[in-house]
């Protein structure tokens, strides 16, 4: 509705601001607000608003109770977003390529009809899934300054953070969110790594997907397949969650570590076929050659969040904390183990599993590295010797491996190579040329893997300024 000629000025406030509950000044043809966000600004009184329902905080009680279902709210996207979807195809192939093998947690099955239906009106939640997989997908130049900070990643946490406003829970706006923290992570992008992946928690939890991982459960309205999928996009959450903790272990986790009776993702073969089985592995079965790679990174990502609770808990006694130590070191072999037979068996690199393995057996023996005193440091190093060795080998696969591309590897493992390089570091003066070669791997690996993603090269700084302390 619009006033006469002589004010210019509309009688109600547009859809934009309304649905945020903001001060609209009604100027015509568009107020301020989207002129400056370069949105459509549309007066219509017409149109209904929905909004997200306080009750679903307030009081979740009544909010089952009444039967209220969580509406289906729509938000406005910038044009840049839209002219990406435009070209999604050779995104996706890119993702499903480059991505999906590492961190399988959207179905391809399920992406791919939502797709085709949207090919005329596109939901604003699969644009900006497009958008974050686009985000994923960018590595710097290979000959000149690149800043990971691009138009198209602001543009992304922005629209996030408009869908939040707006009152979207969603499973498609959390793996948006999981791809940009991933992004961030490895572009060592801080602090907003460790906020995007606190907020990609707490989402999950208000969406609910963190009980997916209860085996059995049914929820009126989400198919088998769709459960699948938000077991894998939490199950990822927690891994990223203790992953981050690696390099400063006094910040609190932000997910609770799972129970032993969660439900394990199914094997990557079923998954991307679209197959659902009627019972998952849990976390209390045995590592088996017939789990997927992301249950085995799973149960690695919970024996490491187990190892940092085992750090910390000032409530053990020296004998209990000597039977879960060696415990914890015999399970976390085990799986090492098992990967291993995996790789011989599928002629493959197992990298993500064994990568949290290492990190898990690191963290467990050598907690700090502060101590210096020679008995601790000579039964510290003849039990890391071993595990830096076996990290050495695997990335001699992996550089000279002509079937794996280090580049279209994942982060994850960068934090790995560092790790390794530290210890190599220190054995240098008990084991000279050896670990000199294997220190030199560790640098090599770094820095392939920069030309990826620019943590590595924070990783190589952090070598240098230690070798010059």
């Amino acid at each position: 509705m619009v006033s006469n000629s002589a004010t210019t000025k509309a009688w109600n406030a547009c859809e934009f601001c309304r649905k945020r509950k903001r001060s609209c000044d009604r100027c015509l043809p568009r107020c301020t607000t989207c002129s400056t966000k370069g949105v459509d600004c549309d007066y219509s009184a017409t149109k209904s608003v929905q909004y997200f329902p306080p009750s679903y905080f307030l009081d979740h009680r009544v909010f089952q109770e009444s039967s209220t279902a969580l509406p289906n709210i729509d938000f406005v996207l910038p044009p840049s977003i839209t002219d990406s979807f435009s070209s999604s195809e050779p995104i996706l192939a890119s993702y499903y390529e480059k991505i999906h093998w590492w961190m399988p947690i959207i179905s391809k099955t399920r992406l791919e009809p939502d797709m085709r239906k949207s090919i005329s009106v596109p939901s604003a939640e699969l644009q900006l899934l497009v958008l974050a997989m686009k985000i994923i997908l960018w590595h710097p130049a290979q000959h000149e300054p690149s800043d990971p900070l691009t138009r198209a990643y602001t543009t992304a946490k922005d629209t996030i953070n408009e869908a939040v406003v707006s009152g979207v829970l969603s499973l498609r706006i959390l793996q948006a969110q999981v791809l940009v923290a991933i992004y961030e992570l490895g572009h060592a992008i801080y602090p907003a790594a460790y906020l995007s992946l606190g907020s990609c928690a707490r989402y999950g939890m208000a969406l609910g997907v963190d009980v997916s991982l209860q085996p059995g459960l049914f929820i009126p309205g989400v198919g088998d397949l769709e459960m699948e999928e938000r077991r894998r996009t939490w199950w990822a959450i927690l891994i990223l969650d203790r992953c981050m903790q690696i390099g400063n272990p006094s910040l609190p986790l932000s997910t609770h570590n799972p129970v032993i009776n969660s439900a394990l993702p199914l094997n990557e073969a079923d998954f991307n076929r679209g197959i659902t089985k009627p019972r998952n592995f849990t976390l209390a079965d045995a590592p088996s050659i017939e789990m997927g790679m992301l249950a085995r990174m799973s149960q690695a990502a919970f024996l490491l969040g187990k190892v940092y609770h085992h750090n910390s808990n000032p409530l053990l006694n020296d004998s209990d904390r000597q039977e879960e130590y060696w415990q914890l070191d015999r399970t976390i072999r085990a799986l090492l183990k098992l990967s291993y037979v995996e790789g011989q068996t599928r002629r493959m690199v197992v990298c993500s599993q064994t990568d949290l393995c290492f990190r898990a057996l690191i963290a467990l023996h050598d907690p700090d590295g502060t101590r210096s005193d020679e008995t601790h440091k000579a039964f510290t190093m003849d039990l890391l010797k071993p595990i830096a060795d076996s990290m050495s080998w695997d990335t001699a696969v992996l550089l000279y491996d002509t079937t794996v591309s280090v580049e279209d590897a994942s982060p994850l493992l960068l934090s790995w190579a560092y790790e390794a390089a530290k210890i190599h570091s220190r054995l240098v003066s008990l084991y000279d040329e050896d670990a000199l070669w294997s220190l030199a791997q560790m640098k090599i690996k770094l820095g392939i893997m920069a030309r990826r993603w620019k943590a590595g090269e924070q990783y190589l700084n952090l070598l240098k300024m230690q070798a010059g302390i």
